[in-house]
């Protein structure tokens, strides 16, 4: 193998190698995030494309003065490039390339993630479920202690008529309940 060809094949193979090996972005739903050239300033003459690797749809383009965007999501920074993605949603997440075509087409993949919203619990105080069981027990505790209360209460009013005949009391005065008895 030739001296220069043992000097410019790794510089060359990193550079190709470099330019399709996707940048890693992480991003949160609602939030935005911008895929970037790290170009400072395009020329005039430049053309940018993005798009998405999974369907080729073109997302965002400006060639010459002619520019479209696919969705008002999606803003293209003239200047730069660079592609800002607003109000992420989990199904954002996937492959994009972005294109800057001139004499020497520059070329960046980027893999987005965007970390699933993380349920928050709910607070056991205002669960609604916990809410139910909660006042399903206080009113079955409430209609039990009423039914012990009413049948104290008729078992003092009957042992009061017996004490009359001569047996022991099993109410005495102040732990008799009154009997209320609605018509």
């Amino acid at each position: 193998m030739a001296l220069w060809a043992k000097i410019f094949l790794p510089v060359l193979l990193t550079t190709a190698a470099a330019e399709t090996t996707p940048q890693l972005v992480r991003g949160k739903p609602g939030k935005d995030v911008t895929l970037d050239f790290g170009v400072l300033k395009l020329k005039d003459t430049d053309w940018v494309v993005w798009s998405r690797d999974s369907n080729s749809d073109v997302l965002a383009k400006h060639i010459e003065n002619i520019f479209f965007i696919a969705s008002e999501r999606f803003q293209l920074d003239t200047e730069t490039g660079s592609l800002t993605i607003r109000n992420l949603s989990v199904h954002d997440a996937g492959r994009y390339q972005g294109q800057v075509i001139n004499r020497k087409k520059t070329q960046r993949h980027f893999n987005l993630t965007v970390e699933e919203p993380v349920p928050s619990p709910v607070p056991a105080e205002t669960s609604p479920g916990r809410t139910y069981w909660f006042a399903l027990a206080a009113l079955s505790l409430s209609v039990l202690l009423i039914a012990v209360l009413v049948g104290l209460s008729l078992r003092c009013n009957k042992q009061k008529d017996k004490d009359a005949v001569g047996a022991a009391p099993v109410c005495s005065g102040s732990s008799q309940l009154p009997l209320i008895i609605l018509d």
